[in-house]
């Protein structure tokens, strides 16, 4: 075998070897892919009886963050909070001071999480009750939806149709109905990627990697036949540089 036939061969063999890392490597991606999509879904499933209240004014009437939100409730969500339980309730980030009609204001936004679900369904019932407020009331969610929301919010697609009073509805994850129409969808793979098997894309990295592995077409072969139209035997020197040649990874 001349030479030239040995690097052709080797040429392929490598070229073979790096296809078979191109795969593993997209179904490493594609796996990384389908973990992080779903833990991004399990945060919110997670913090689900998690809201935020922002612009929450400071009461000094009220010894406790639960007392100052069950105030609120009362009286600005007309809700009947006797039966309500709050597990715990804590200020997030930092406080801010705004002057309002001529006075200092302190407001805080403030995270609350309620024991039952019931509650937190109740009360983003009540938010529209907040509308031409400086008080909001939002889900807890994970950063990646909760600014997804945001720009679908005050896109102009958004913004035009609740001037025209069309009916503006964002689902989750993060998805804009105009009118009960898909308008927008920022994570158009969501539920394709949500449905694929962990286990199976798990199984089917891990046999990909077990092939390139321990085929037998990565083991270098340490002897090359001869195909000397003469016959004559190849010397030491000759065999030991086209088997040097062939073994990748090796100078």
């Amino acid at each position: 075998m001349s030479n030239i036939q040995v690097v052709r061969r080797s040429t392929a063999h490598a070229t073979h070897i790096l296809d078979q890392l191109e795969d593993a490597v997209c179904s490493q991606e594609e796996m990384i892919q389908v973990l992080s999509y779903r833990s991004i879904d399990t945060e919110p499933r997670s913090r689900r009886n998690n809201i935020i209240f922002y612009n929450i004014t400071k009461d000094s009437r009220h010894s406790s963050d639960k007392a100052r939100i069950l105030n609120f409730m009362e009286n600005e969500l007309d809700i009947d909070t006797s039966e309500m339980c709050i597990e715990g309730a804590h200020i997030l980030g930092s406080l801010r001071q705004d002057t309002f009609r001529g006075r200092s204001d302190t407001r805080w936004p403030m995270v609350v999480k309620f024991r039952d679900n019931v509650d937190t369904e109740m009360v983003m019932k009540n938010a529209n009750m907040l509308k031409n407020t400086r008080v909001g009331v939002y889900r807890d969610y994970p950063r990646e939806i909760a600014i997804a929301i945001k720009k679908l919010y005050t896109c102009e697609e958004a913004k035009r149709a609740r001037f025209d009073k069309s009916s503006v509805q964002i689902k989750y994850p993060a998805r804009l109905y105009i009118d009960r129409k898909l308008v927008c969808d920022k994570f158009p793979e969501w539920f394709k990627i949500m449905g694929r098997n962990r286990l199976e894309e798990s199984n089917k990295l891990n046999s990909r990697l077990d092939k390139l592995a321990y085929s037998k077409e990565t083991i270098p072969d340490n002897k090359i036949e001869s195909d000397d139209s003469e016959g004559t035997p190849k010397s030491d020197s000759e065999t030991a540089y086209e088997s040097a040649v062939f073994v990748p990874g090796v100078t």
